[in-house]
């Protein structure tokens, strides 16, 4: 079973990536993900070379200050990864504060030179997300 402190700095990983998230921050995303890192689901950046491209263009595409929350955390250990269940709720922080977007969240985070980085980050928008975001 997973320890607290494991735990503890898994939920620093991923606040990290969503504050920089927030900001905008390619190369702080970035530094939260493995070198092969990748972005998949509703979302999406390739791994590799094209990986801070991919967010750049994904930050390009939500216009304004956001507010990235998770909330939920669910672990689950198998063997060096742990995969982290948890819903994701993105506020609006600049015009009227409000829910913009919510989704399902699953991260699979690995230790690697004494850190936990993301591997995998699966995006599942909620269905009145894709409503809102298709202009329905």
């Amino acid at each position: 079973m997973i320890d607290l402190a494991s735990k503890m700095a898994i939920l620093e990983t991923l606040a990290k990536a969503n504050r920089a998230a927030d900001q905008k921050d390619v190369p702080g995303t970035a530094a939260c993900y493995l070198e092969e890192g990748y972005i998949e689901g509703d979302m999406q950046a390739r791994a590799g070379e094209h990986f801070n491209e991919d967010l750049q263009q994904i930050y390009d595409n939500e216009p304004g200050l956001k507010r990235h929350v998770g909330t939920g955390h669910i672990f689950e250990e198998s063997g060096n990864t742990v995969t982290v269940k948890s819903l994701l709720t993105v506020f609006d922080g600049e015009e009227q504060p409000g829910v913009v977007a919510t989704a399902a969240i699953e991260d699979e985070v690995r230790q690697t030179d004494g850190a936990w980085k993301i591997a995998r980050h699966r995006v599942d928008m909620d269905p009145g997300t894709k409503k809102a975001m298709s202009g329905g």
